[in-house]
Order: C-alpha cells, then sequence, then structure tokens
C-alpha cells in the first residue's frame, strides 16, 4: 500500500476506493485500488494505492 498525507484533516472524512472495469476481466492478477478521503470542502487528506492480489478461486 502506498499512502500520501496531503492536508490536516479537520472535519469529518469521506473515503472512496475506485477501480476500472478493465482490471476485473483482465489476466493481470495484480489489482490496484486508488483510494482517497475528502473533507467535507472536498479537499483530500489523504490518497494512495491499495495493491491487491486476485485469482480464480480453485475448481473443486
Amino acid at each position: 500500500m502506498d499512502v500520501a498525507y496531503t492536508a490536516k484533516a479537520t472535519s469529518d472524512i469521506t473515503c472512496i476506493a475506485e477501480t476500472d472495469p478493465e482490471q476485473w476481466t483482465s489476466d493481470e492478477p495484480e489489482l490496484h485500488v486508488r483510494v482517497r478521503g475528502e473533507r467535507e470542502d472536498g479537499t483530500v487528506v489523504i490518497e494512495g494505492v491499495i495493491k491487491l492480489y486476485v485469482s480464480d478461486k480453485p475448481a473443486k
């Protein structure tokens, strides 16, 4: 996970996580989720990337 603190949190924070639809159908197992936290006035106070490893579920 990569995180940057970009401003002081002076109110409640709303966290948002985003991916692109094509990431879920790719053969690439590493999926990067973009995340950010915004103050009530819309200022981004934290942003980063969470790196997930996604693989097919094994057949039974």
